[in-house]
């Protein structure tokens, strides 16, 4: 009996033993990974191109490969405006192909009253058709899709607004020239919509410090209370710059410092260029008897100071895009600085011994086109990328 218990025992704790070593041996399952779906992330959405209505094509152009520039107003590398004698034009490819933009109230002149505030938004005064001395200045906010027209008392005049705002603004009237004087007048506006002349020339004598005598080349203001005027008159040994405090009202002669060994000469003063914070420029063209020369003027206080840096020849049309940065076409060359006129550097470039700079219009530091005309009177278009070291026909 004890025999058979001891076998049981045995046979129970060896059955035991091998139950036991099944569990420890049987593996842990795997603990369950979350179940991972691939999930297509939808591409965004075609974006809505809402295309730009297309504009009426210009007219037959007197040209035979492209429209006679007056002007060009990029505000892009691709977008930006052209004017013609008698049309307003746009361009959405840098210049190489332009369409007509239809303006309202008249006929339209290319050489009336413009401004451009981006690729968007422009002012052009248009006179009565009757004759008369008013117009109608139009406003478009769209690429000239829409106009607001807006009544005012005067039919022509060049427009400036100030910066930042297209509402505080002046239109310049010159109302005719002969025997050496030209009167004019200053209106201004605050809203864009009402306007208010500051200032008239009604008789031949000096009116309130502006004299009638004089050609005026151009008038421009920095602020609603400070602006310039620039010409040219008969007197010799005399520069001919006047600046206003009171919107106009008032003017006084502003006097300049002469280059160094000058000798009696006569002078001609063009609009300056300003730049935030009371920079800008004021070029003079000086005549004497040896020579003819440009020398651009430097104020870092809003014109109360003015120091004459650096001549060139005498030119035709420059520009500036910054307080360093200039172009100007100097007799047959192309100048350009990056010191503030303190130095002037001809450009490495030729033109047709014909041609001549007309306009200058800079982007930036690097972008820019240049009109020229030769004695054909046939205009050329020429894009720069890289500050006019090399230039490329758009309009041959």
């Amino acid at each position: 009996m004890r025999k058979q218990l001891t076998l049981f025992l045995v046979l129970f704790l060896g059955i035991a033993l091998a139950a036991c070593q099944a569990a420890m041996e049987t593996p842990v399952p795997t603990p369950d990974l979350p179940t991972w779906t691939p999930t297509a992330t939808p591409l965004p959405p075609t974006p809505t191109i809402t295309p730009t209505p297309t504009l009426p094509p210009p007219p037959p152009l007197n040209s035979p490969n492209g429209p006679p520039l007056l002007s060009i107003h990029m505000f892009t590398p691709l977008r930006g405006w052209g004017v013609m004698e008698n049309q307003l034009l746009a361009t959405n490819d840098g210049g190489f192909t332009w369409a007509s933009v239809p303006v309202p109230g008249g006929r339209f002149d290319g050489r009336n009253g413009l401004f451009f505030i981006s690729e968007r938004e422009a002012f052009v005064l248009i006179a009565a058709p009757d004759g008369s001395n008013s117009g109608t200045l139009n406003y478009t906010a769209d690429g000239g899709q829409t106009w607001q027209s807006i009544p005012v008392p005067m039919s022509r005049g060049t427009i400036q607004f100030l910066p930042n705002t297209n509402l505080e603004g002046f239109i310049f009237q010159t109302l005719g020239a002969a025997g050496g004087s030209m009167p004019v007048a200053v209106y201004q506006t605050l809203d864009r919509v009402n306007w208010q002349r500051t200032f008239a020339h009604v008789r031949p004598e000096e009116i309130a410090g502006l004299p009638f005598a004089g050609i005026k080349t151009g008038a421009v203001f920095l602020n609603p209370s400070v602006g310039y005027i620039t010409g040219s008159e008969a007197l010799p040994n005399s520069i001919y710059l006047f600046r206003t405090g009171d919107a106009g009202r008032t003017w006084q002669r502003v006097s300049l410092p002469l280059p160094e060994g000058l000798g009696s000469f006569q002078a001609e003063t063009l609009p300056p260029v300003f730049f935030p914070g009371g920079k800008g420029f004021l070029p003079v063209d000086f005549l004497t008897d040896n020579q003819q020369t440009r020398v651009f003027y430097y104020t870092e206080d809003g014109g109360v100071n003015w120091t004459p840096r650096a001549s060139v020849p005498r030119g035709t049309t420059y520009t500036f895009v910054n307080a360093n940065t200039g172009w100007t076409w100097a007799g047959r060359s192309l100048f350009y600085t990056t010191d503030g006129a303190v130095t002037w550097t001809a450009l490495p470039v030729s033109f047709l011994a014909q041609e001549t700079g007309t306009w200058l219009n800079f982007i930036d530091p690097r972008n820019g086109w240049l009109i020229t005309v030769d004695d054909r009177s046939r205009v050329r278009l020429y894009r720069t990328t890289d500050a006019g070291a090399t230039w490329s026909v758009v309009i041959p």
